[in-house]
C-alpha cells in the first residue's frame, strides 16, 4: 500500500499553484495524495485529479447553517468584501533604491469582533480536518500555512504521523493583521506548535534566516517554480495586436491592498512606450477601474484564469510586473509565484527593488529593478526595458538553479 500523505491548506485550492506541484510531485513519486480544503461553493467538494491526488472541501458548517447559506450568501467571518472604495494615485517621488524595509507598526491592542469571529471559524474548520484525517491515517501531515498547523500536528500526534510546516509566509508580519491582539494570538499560536514540527519547508532564503532565528531550525527552501511549459509560438506578444504594436506589460495577480497596482496605473499615464494590462481578481478591482476611468489612464484589464492556463497568457505579453509594496515584512521578503510564472512564460520582468526579488534578478539577468513606491520611476524602468537592445536575451534568461 502506497505511503499517504494528508495535507491542510485553508482555501479551496483554486489557485493555489504552490499546493497543486507538491500533491502532483508526491503522486508521481508513488504517495497517496490527500488534501484537506476549504469547502467554497460552487467548487466541488471531493476532486480526484488526473495526476493521481484527492482533495477533500471539508464544511465546517452545521446543517441549518449550510441551508441559511444557500437561501442567503454571505461573506466569510473575517474576510476582506469587494470593495469599491475610492483609490488615489501615488504621487511621484526620487527613486529610492533598494527599497528600505517597512518601520514598525502603530497597531491598536485589541481585535474586532468579526476578526475574533474569524479566528473561531479557522478553528472550526481545523477540527474538521483532523476529524476527517485521522480515520485515514496518514503517515505524513504537511501544513500549507499557521492557519492549517493545528490540524495537521493533531493528526499526526492521533497517527503517529511526521509533521512538516510549510511556512509560505511569515505570518504574524503581514499587513492584513491589523491589531496587535490577532499578531500575539498568532505568535504565540506558532511557538506552541512549533516543537512538534519533524521537517520545515519554506519559499525563499529569506525566511529560512527567519525562521533560524526564531526556532533555532533549519529549513529547506523551495521556491515557487512552475513545472516545465512549452511556450505556444502562435500565442507569443499577442496582447501587441491589441495595443497597436506597443509592448505590453503585464500584472497577473490579486487585486489586493498593497501590491503596487495603484502605481501601476500612475505609471501608465507617466510614459505613452508600453502598454499596462492588469490581469486577475480581487477586492480592489471596482475601485482600480474606476480610478483608471476617472484619470482617463490606458489601463486594460483581463479576468482571472485557472493557474494552469496563466503561462499561455502571460507569454502573450512583453515583460511582467512585480509591483509589490513593502508596506510590511512579509512583503519586503517575498518571492512571489508570478516572478517565477513570468520567466517561464518567458517574459523578462520590472520588479520592486526588494531583497528576493533582486537577487533572483542578480542571477537570472533578466530584470531591472525600481522603488516600489515611485509611480515616475516605475514608468522609467518600463521604457527602459522596452527599449533595451538585450530584451529577447533577457527572456530567455535560465531560471533558479
Amino acid at each position: 500500500m502506497s505511503p499517504r500523505v494528508a495535507m491542510f491548506v485553508l482555501n479551496n485550492l483554486d489557485h493555489d499553484a504552490r499546493v497543486h506541484r507538491q500533491a502532483e510531485t508526491l503522486a508521481a513519486a508513488g504517495f497517496s495524495v490527500r488534501i484537506f480544503a476549504f469547502f467554497d461553493p460552487p467548487c466541488q467538494g471531493f476532486q480526484r485529479y488526473a495526476a493521481g491526488y484527492e482533495v477533500w472541501r471539508m464544511d465546517h458548517r452545521s446543517q441549518f447553517d449550510r441551508l441559511w447559506s444557500e437561501w442567503f450568501p454571505r461573506q466569510r467571518p473575517g474576510q476582506p468584501v469587494a470593495s469599491g472604495a475610492a483609490l488615489h494615485l501615488p504621487p511621484a517621488r526620487p527613486a529610492q533604491r533598494p527599497c528600505p524595509p517597512p518601520p514598525p507598526r502603530h497597531l491598536p491592542l485589541e481585535s474586532t469582533p468579526q476578526q475574533r469571529s474569524h479566528r473561531v471559524f479557522q478553528r472550526q474548520i481545523n477540527l474538521r480536518w483532523w476529524q476527517a484525517a485521522r480515520s485515514w491515517n496518514p503517515e505524513v501531515c504537511i501544513a500549507h500555512d499557521l492557519d492549517s498547523l493545528w490540524a495537521a500536528q493533531a493528526t499526526a500526534l492521533t497517527c503517529g504521523s511526521a509533521l512538516v510546516y510549510d511556512n509560505h509566509e511569515i505570518w504574524n508580519e503581514q499587513h492584513f493583521l491589523r491589531n496587535r491582539e490577532e499578531i500575539v494570538f498568532w505568535n504565540q499560536w506558532e511557538a506552541r506548535l512549533a516543537p512538534s514540527v519533524d521537517a520545515w519547508v519554506t519559499v525563499n532564503r529569506s525566511l529560512v534566516a527567519v525562521l533560524r532565528q526564531r526556532y533555532g531550525v533549519t529549513a529547506t527552501a523551495v521556491h515557487n517554480c512552475p513545472q516545465l511549459h512549452n511556450l505556444r509560438a502562435d500565442l507569443q506578444g499577442r496582447l501587441k495586436e491589441r495595443f497597436q504594436g506597443r509592448p505590453v506589460a503585464l500584472f497577473s495577480g490579486g487585486f489586493h491592498i498593497g501590491r503596487g497596482l495603484e502605481e501601476m496605473v500612475a505609471a501608465a499615464l507617466l510614459q505613452q512606450e508600453v502598454a499596462i494590462v492588469l490581469q486577475g481578481f480581487g477586492p480592489l478591482e471596482a475601485g482600480l477601474r474606476r480610478l483608471a476611468e476617472e484619470q482617463r489612464a490606458p489601463v486594460a484589464f483581463l479576468p482571472k484564469a485557472p493557474y494552469r492556463e496563466l503561462t499561455d497568457l502571460c507569454c502573450q505579453a512583453d515583460m511582467g510586473v512585480m509591483p509589490v509594496l513593502p508596506d510590511c515584512l512579509n512583503s519586503y521578503y517575498c518571492s512571489p509565484n508570478k516572478m517565477f510564472d513570468y520567466m517561464m512564460a518567458g517574459l523578462p520582468v520590472v520588479a520592486a527593488d526588494l531583497p528576493e526579488m533582486a537577487a533572483l534578478s542578480q542571477q537570472c539577468g533578466n530584470a531591472f529593478l525600481y522603488d516600489a513606491y515611485s509611480p515616475n520611476d516605475l514608468a522609467e524602468a518600463l521604457v527602459r526595458m522596452s527599449r533595451s537592445p538585450g530584451l529577447a536575451e533577457m527572456a530567455r534568461a535560465p531560471g533558479m538553479g
